[in-house]
C-alpha cells in the first residue's frame, strides 16, 4: 500500500518509492539518508502541525509536513 509520510502512523515501517519534489529537496533529503528503497520507520509526528520523525538507519529525523506530503512510502502490510 502507498502512503506519503505524512499519512504513515506512528510504528508503520516501509520503503520510499519515490520522492515528488523539486531538486533542492530531493537533495536535502538525499543528505539526511531519506531516498528511494530505503527503509524507514514512521517514529512520532502529529496531524497538521509539528515535525513529522522518522527512523532512517538508525537515525531519527524530522521533517515538516509539507516536506514529509512529498515522500511516498510503500508501506509494510
Amino acid at each position: 500500500m502507498l502512503k506519503t509520510l505524512a499519512e504513515m502512523k506512528p510504528g508503520e515501517t516501509g520503503s520510499v518509492s519515490s520522492v515528488d519534489a523539486g531538486e533542492g529537496l530531493i537533495q536535502r533529503l538525499d543528505n539526511l539518508g531519506l531516498r528511494t528503497g530505503k527503509r524507514v520507520r514512521r517514529s512520532s509526528g502529529q496531524w497538521f502541525s509539528g515535525p513529522v520523525t522518522v527512523i532512517v538507519d538508525q537515525r531519527r529525523i524530522a521533517l515538516g509536513h509539507g516536506a514529509a506530503r512529498k515522500v511516498l512510502i510503500e508501506v509494510d502490510e
